[in-house]
């Protein structure tokens, strides 16, 4: 019989003898089942993830398994894991522990399987949405992209030269910035909710080139008719490009054509010879692979007629004349 912790056995051998044995014994109760918990179940990769028990026993010691799987040296009821994802994709881990009372040798159940979702790190790219030079005064995109996620919650902040920008807090940053000699360099940071997780990403080198300044000047500002002159542009500033600068040249034609029209492409341009009297505005316009252009100032050609002359006696002067005597003619100029 049992009762009070006391234990009362009766033996009694072959020939019908009996004798009484009482026992006093200890009857501790079962550890309660240990109920898991973690501070985060869906977590990015390299995350800390703190997995504990809630309802912890004094001096119990702890097995835990992660996966099926006793993870050595977590005798505790709290730990901390660094779960990864596998190959680049989401992994799932689950957690589960018993407990032991050293001083009975009392072990619990073990505990419901706690899942958690380890995500892999996002790749964060930026793009530049336009041209990498620039003119001065223009502006370009940069755009941080974001996969495979693109969450809502992410935060951003764009970097000049590694220095915060104020105020540029979103996937998208719009560069407008001064010319200058070295590129300017651009850098994103993205954070998770948190701070699961931060990942930088360098945008491509974005180049601001000042915009040219050209000059027109022409070889001769008069000329007959039938004659020709040359204008040339001069460019100052700016920066070329690998296929150099792109020259328009334009005239107003007089009365007939008052509106401008293009008449050369180069860097020079003659005129052709064939402009009746009159005055001709000239103007280039300049422009580089970068979309920086400059127009020059006017300049005016004045086309004149070839003068026209005639031989007339001056008056008073006889028609005939002795030999050694002497007249006077003159020269009559009309036109040019």
């Amino acid at each position: 019989t049992e009762s009070n912790n006391t234990a009362t056995y009766t033996l009694t051998n072959a020939v019908g003898c009996d004798s009484v044995v009482t026992l006093h014994l200890t009857v501790n109760d079962t550890p309660p089942t240990p109920v898991v918990t973690v501070d985060n179940a869906n977590i990015f990769e390299g995350a800390q993830l703190t997995v504990s028990v809630t309802n912890p026993i004094d001096g119990a010691v702890y097995t835990w398994y992660r996966n099926g799987v006793i993870l050595e040296g977590a005798t505790q009821a709290v730990f901390v894991d660094h779960p990864t994802a596998i190959d680049g994709e989401t992994a799932y881990y689950t957690y589960s522990v018993f407990a032991v009372l050293p001083t009975s040798g009392c072990v619990s159940n073990i505990s419901s399987s706690t899942m958690v979702t380890v995500n892999p790190l996002p790749v964060v790219t930026v793009t530049v949405e336009g041209n990498t030079v620039l003119c001065e005064g223009s502006s370009v995109t940069l755009h941080a992209d974001v996969v495979p996620y693109n969450d809502p919650t992410y935060v951003y902040q764009w970097y000049d030269d590694g220095v915060p920008i104020p105020s540029a807090t979103s996937a998208d940053y719009v560069v407008l910035e001064p010319a200058r000699a070295n590129p300017y360099n651009f850098m994103v940071m993205v954070s998770g909710m948190n701070g699961s997780f931060n990942i930088t990403a360098n945008a491509p080198a974005i180049m601001v080139v000042p915009s040219p300044t050209v000059v027109a000047s022409i070889s001769e500002s008069t000329i007959c008719v039938g004659g020709t002159a040359t204008l040339t542009a001069t460019v100052e500033g700016g920066v070329a490009g690998i296929n150099g600068y792109n020259f328009q040249w334009y005239e107003i034609a007089g009365t007939s054509t008052p509106w401008p029209e293009v008449v050369g492409t180069g860097s020079s341009y003659p005129t052709s010879g064939d402009e009746p009297a009159g005055n001709y505005p000239y103007w280039v316009m300049v422009s580089d692979e970068y979309g920086c252009s400059s127009q020059s100032g006017m300049v005016i050609l004045a086309v004149v007629s070839q003068p026209a002359v005639t031989i007339t006696r001056t008056v008073g002067y006889g028609e005939m004349v002795c030999e050694g005597g002497s007249t006077a003619i003159q020269a009559n100029v009309t036109g040019g």
